[in-house]
């Protein structure tokens, strides 16, 4: 599997080679008990189920304004075999929000990432969203 990502962002490099290093060859089973996809699936659980259940199949009836969106779908989706990885952490932490477009329907989870035991660690968060997309790759269908 080959990951393009944006080189001129420094988190985002550090980001992809996260999640590399915790997907090994992507040709092989990814392996639900990595420690990385562990972490993620607990994050997963912890800021995501509200609105897209635990199976990552989305909520139908969550909001009146918002269709469900299925998070084992984003491959198929898209119509790539390669997860995009620049594209998910960015709407994921909120980078790719623009108020122009209007209300956002998800939450920046951005800051909520950056925290450890109350401080604001940078590391912190690209560790946390690394290990939430390193979850999100292993539940495409």
């Amino acid at each position: 599997m080959k990951i393009h990502i944006n080189t001129n962002s420094f988190a985002l490099c550090i980001l992809a080679i996260s999640v590399v290093t915790v997907l090994g060859s992507c040709h092989l089973k990814l392996n639900q008990e990595h420690p990385q996809i562990t972490k993620g699936h607990k994050l997963y659980l912890k800021y995501c189920t509200e609105c897209h259940a635990a199976d990552g199949k989305g909520i139908s009836d969550l909001r009146e304004h918002y269709s469900k969106v299925d998070l084992t779908q984003i491959n198929h989706r898209r119509n790539v075999e390669e997860f995009p990885i620049d594209e998910v952490a960015k709407y994921i932490d909120g980078r790719n929000h623009y108020k122009e477009f209007g209300p956002r329907p998800m939450p920046m989870w951005g800051v909520d990432l950056m925290s450890k035991e109350g401080n604001f660690d940078p590391d912190t968060a690209r560790s946390n969203l690394a290990a939430i997309i390193s979850y999100l790759i292993t539940i495409q269908e």
